[in-house]
């Protein structure tokens, strides 16, 4: 695949809207931080690994965020007040932001389609990814699986993974989730992106 295909994004997220917050006391939708007291927006990478977007006012100390719903693709605005205090959450710039956005909603829905229990347990610092003649492989300590995707699942493969390391192609974990979409997308159609709404 190539990497113009792997940086076009496949979800059209909108990031001049977002769910506004209800009042508690009316139940109305408000905005909390009017456009007179915008300052600008930080971007961060929060200690789940999601995309974040604070809100910095003019006149207070930044209390709201936008968080990604994964399910609907859409930015809702809730209270934030620690973001930045953890040790894990790590300022990103907005471009960096924007593909954790397009990330996290591919992986959502790879794990909706594909069976990947072969990997369980894992954590994704664990795997490491990879293209080899069109094959998308991942690597999970020393043993080396396939992404099946007429089978929708992940399974063993009879790659070695010795012989294979030097020649494949190490994709980052978003390029890795868009080609395996891509190629669902072409099996599928486009159809199961939506399901969730």
């Amino acid at each position: 695949m190539t990497d113009s295909i792997l940086n076009e994004p496949i979800f059209n997220i909108d990031y001049n809207s977002w769910r506004l917050l209800k009042n508690p006391e009316t139940g109305l939708l408000i905005e909390p931080v009017p456009i007179e007291d915008f300052d600008k927006f930080e971007y961060w990478s929060d200690e789940f690994n999601q995309p974040v977007r604070q809100v910095i006012s003019i006149n207070d100390r930044p209390s709201y965020a936008d968080y990604l719903d994964v399910k609907t693709g859409l930015l809702h605005r809730r209270v934030a007040l620690l973001l930045g205090c953890s040790a894990y959450d790590d300022e990103i710039s907005k471009e960096q932001y924007e593909e954790l956005c397009q990330t996290v909603l591919l992986k959502h829905h790879y794990q909706k389609q594909i069976n990947y229990e072969l990997l369980l347990p894992y954590q994704s610092l664990a795997l490491s990814f990879f293209e080899f003649e069109g094959r998308l492989l991942i690597n999970k300590v020393h043993s080396l699986f396939e992404l099946n995707c007429e089978k929708q699942m992940v399974e063993k493969t009879i790659l070695s993974l010795d012989d294979m390391i030097s020649k494949a192609k190490k994709l980052s974990e978003h390029e890795f989730y868009h080609a395996a979409i891509r190629v669902l997308i072409e099996k599928k159609g486009k159809g199961f992106l939506t399901n969730d709404v």
